[in-house]
């Protein structure tokens, strides 16, 4: 190669190599840019017109941290043993006891008072006021005749007597009536009126009788079908009546009506349909304290002489039926036999009895409450017999007997079961309050009634109290 062709090559060989550096250049240059927008597409694309409004959410802003409060410590469950204690419950429980009535302080902290019923007389039929200590009682002449007349007296809980009234209508007390087809007449039974501002009495016919705390009586005609009371109560409210009555049948039902709309409202509620058979037999019942409705045991057989069944609620007015209780956990035979409604609504005490022969033998006591599950096994003992309930105190009280022995015990919440009265066999003068046996117990001289003849008339609204 000559010197000229040398030079050549190289002066073009310069402008290409200037040329491939720029190119080079470039390409790192666009590889740049291309990194960027590859970076700028993580990000949400804000490319927009000038005149375009943002879309952007403004990022959220954390609060500050609060720091963590340790698990507050959970509250203890109320015990099944917590249902003893009932709101407004009496301090002192009653006794009607071989015509007389013994006066217990349910605590146990002071002696038993008897009062005695006037001469030749004896109380047949006791009510404790809803509130306060004080007993209505319906007494009946020793000897009864065909014109038995029972009287009604009211005490206080120091056995004194406060107002009283005589020359009511007849009451046979249970003499049947004469004739072939004689039926038993059931015996009278005493009630209190909404806020103790009255009372009512049925005396076993088929006419009530409205005692006026402050002023006369008043006889109140059944209206039809019934024929025959066997008890009768004022519902809480003060609009309605509800009576216990017996069918042909010697099975009985709950009627309810209201004296202030003449006896067009009387309809049967328990068994609820009066036309239907084989539907059971109210042994007793009692108003709910809010007067919404009853509770009742119903017995499963219509027959007469049954002694207990299943415990039920029914609502009035909407006539909606609930079982409370059953006596299943006596076994197949059981029954309840006898319940006692708190002051405050809140539970119901029963007992179940199993049969032994001819007899009902205890099988146990619990308290339920009424609108929960909770329930409560009373730790009654083995007695024969438990045959009546009083809420009291901050417990509940029972009649018990053990062998000839009969006894009055209360449990508190919170304590064990306490005798609080105790009386020889067939109810002999009582023994004394344990634990303090040898306190004696006051009698009250007899009281006499204050007369007030009955007058055949309707009672006047009560006013609502307020």
């Amino acid at each position: 190669m000559t010197t000229s062709q040398s030079a050549h090559k190289c002066t073009v060989a310069a402008p290409t190599r200037m040329s491939r550096c720029w190119r080079i250049v470039t390409v790192l240059v666009v590889a740049g840019l291309l990194v960027a927008c590859a970076d700028d597409s993580a990000t949400p694309d804000d490319r927009r017109f000038a005149n375009e409004p943002s879309t952007e959410v403004p990022e959220a802003t954390s609060p500050p941290q609060t720091p963590v409060a340790s698990a507050p410590t959970p509250l203890p469950q109320a015990s099944p043993e917590s249902l003893l204690d009932a709101q407004d419950a009496p301090g002192f429980i009653f006794l009607l006891l071989d015509g007389s009535i013994d006066v217990i302080d349910a605590a146990g902290s002071e002696p038993p008072r008897r009062i005695i019923a006037p001469d030749s007389r004896r109380f047949v039929a006791i009510a404790r006021s809803p509130v306060d200590e004080r007993v209505a009682a319906l007494t009946m002449p020793v000897t009864e005749t065909a014109d038995a007349r029972a009287e009604v007296a009211i005490y206080d809980s120091e056995g004194q007597m406060v107002n009283g009234w005589s020359d009511l209508p007849s009451a046979t007390g249970g003499i049947a009536t004469p004739g072939p087809d004689a039926v038993p007449v059931p015996p009278p039974s005493i009630s209190w009126g909404p806020d103790a501002n009255r009372l009512l009495v049925a005396t076993g016919g088929s006419d009530l009788v409205s005692l006026d705390i402050d002023g006369e009586a008043s006889v109140l005609p059944v209206p039809s079908p019934v024929q025959q009371v066997v008890h009768a109560a004022w519902s809480p409210q003060d609009d309605q009546i509800a009576l216990l009555a017996p069918n042909a049948d010697g099975s009985a039902a709950i009627w309810v009506f209201s004296p202030y709309v003449d006896g067009v409202s009387m309809r049967q509620v328990a068994p609820p349909n009066a036309d239907a058979s084989n539907l059971g037999s109210v042994i007793e019942f009692a108003w709910l304290p809010d007067g919404s409705g009853l509770a009742y045991i119903l017995a499963g057989d219509t027959g007469a002489g049954e002694a207990g069944g299943q415990l039920y609620t029914i609502n009035i007015k909407l006539g909606i039926k609930l079982l409370v209780a059953t006596p299943g956990r006596g076994g197949p035979a059981a029954q309840i036999v006898d319940f006692a409604l708190s002051p405050d609504g809140r539970a119901i005490a029963y007992t179940i009895a199993i049969p032994d022969g001819e007899q009902w033998q205890f099988h146990s006591l619990w308290v339920r409450s009424v609108q929960a599950r909770a329930v409560y096994g009373v730790p009654a003992g083995n007695p024969e017999r438990i045959e009546r309930l009083w809420w009291a105190g901050s417990g509940i009280a029972w009649q018990q007997q053990a062998g000839g022995t009969l006894q009055i015990v209360a449990q508190m919440a919170g304590e064990s079961p306490v005798t609080v009265f105790t009386a020889g066999p067939a109810g002999e003068s009582p023994i004394g309050a344990t634990p303090d046996a040898a306190t004696p117990v006051a009698s009250t001289p007899a009281a006499t009634p204050i007369s007030a003849t009955p007058v055949q008339a309707t009672p006047d609204r009560a006013t609502p109290a307020t």
